[in-house]
């Protein structure tokens, strides 16, 4: 790759806009995201940077979802809603039956499957218990088929049954069949802040941090029924900017009636190529290289283990060397 090409991927990575995104790890606002899919081992080198378990184990990837275990929080809802139900098993069966759709790289065992745990939807859906199944968009994505998409929302009821959320029609059919009523200012305030909870999880690339502020939250009785207006704002980090709003509409019987949602997500820095070039014979790309990915900080964990499982000795020192710089400084 000529210097020119390579200065060309950087601002590329350092530029980037997605207006149309369809919902990382835990962010500020959002609900709490417990991932146990993966454990994480002894270092696997004297550097003292832990990395999963399952890295550089399977000499061939098989196509299918690992459920992972539940957190002790995750645990103690799965025993109040459903104790002789195991959700996360659930979603791996429905998931697993597309693993031959379509031909190409085993996209499944890339999933991220993530509990989404929140005071508002607790109280606005109190039989049911939701999950994020996310697959890699950065730096490759991989072709899901239908009707999965790269954010799908798993939602499981007190019965077993499940239902797949992955726009805003689904997510609005959802409110409208399943949310409890909204009978005033209150509630109204809550079904709003979990809309847009979940919104963000749909509308995320994997890097993305929403902040949801309560007390700009507006709900009003409009007529016999009731308004509710929000907005998730995009926390400013690495490029990154923009905003999800939301208004909801419920009729008098306090069931939700209409819904209007308006985004500009704008990515910034993502990983593209920039550990390839940690070793690079120039200078100022290796610079350029370790600029980005400081950047990037934590949100870059999962970019740099899949790199490293592919990467000589060499490589894998110089990948370490950053992620123990990004821990030291506290980069996230």
């Amino acid at each position: 790759m000529n210097r020119k090409a390579i200065v060309t991927c950087f601002l590329l990575a350092s530029a980037f806009t997605l207006p149309g995104l369809t919902a990382s790890d835990k962010v500020f606002a959002q609900p709490d995201q417990v991932e146990t899919g993966i454990g994480f081992a002894e270092p696997a080198t004297g550097s003292g940077v832990v990395y999963p378990e399952r890295s550089g184990r399977v000499d061939k990837p098989v196509n299918r979802l690992e459920p992972g275990r539940a957190s002790p929080e995750e645990a103690g809802d799965i025993a109040r809603v459903m104790p002789a139900i195991k959700p996360r098993a659930i979603v791996a069966r429905f998931a697993d039956k597309f693993a031959d759709k379509l031909a190409g790289p085993a996209f499944l065992q890339s999933g991220r499957l993530l509990y989404v745990r929140s005071d508002a939807l607790k109280e606005m859906f109190s039989n049911r218990l939701f999950y994020v199944l996310r697959f890699r968009v950065w730096p490759v994505g991989f072709d899901i088929p239908e009707p999965m998409k790269s954010n799908n929302i798993f939602v499981v009821d007190s019965k077993g049954k499940l239902v797949l959320v992955t726009g805003s029609e689904q997510l609005k059919s959802l409110f409208k069949t399943g949310a409890s009523q909204v009978k005033d200012e209150k509630s109204a305030r809550l079904a709003l802040r979990a809309w847009l909870e979940l919104s963000s999880e749909l509308n995320q690339d994997g890097f993305l941090q929403f902040s949801i502020d309560d007390t700009a939250i507006d709900a009003r009785i409009v007529g016999r029924g009731l308004v509710a207006h929000g907005k998730a704002v995009i926390q400013p980090r690495g490029g990154d900017e923009g905003f999800l709003s939301a208004t909801l509409t419920f009729d008098n019987e306090g069931r939700l009636e209409t819904s209007e949602e308006e985004r500009e997500v704008k990515a910034g820095m993502r990983p593209i190529c920039q550990s390839t070039k940690l070793l690079d014979q120039d200078p100022v790309v290796r610079q350029m290289a370790r600029r980005d990915l400081l950047i990037l900080g934590r949100r870059a964990e999962s970019y740099l283990i899949e790199q490293r499982k592919k990467g000589s000795p060499e490589l894998q020192k110089a990948i370490d060397d950053i992620w123990l710089e990004i821990v030291r400084e506290n980069r996230r």
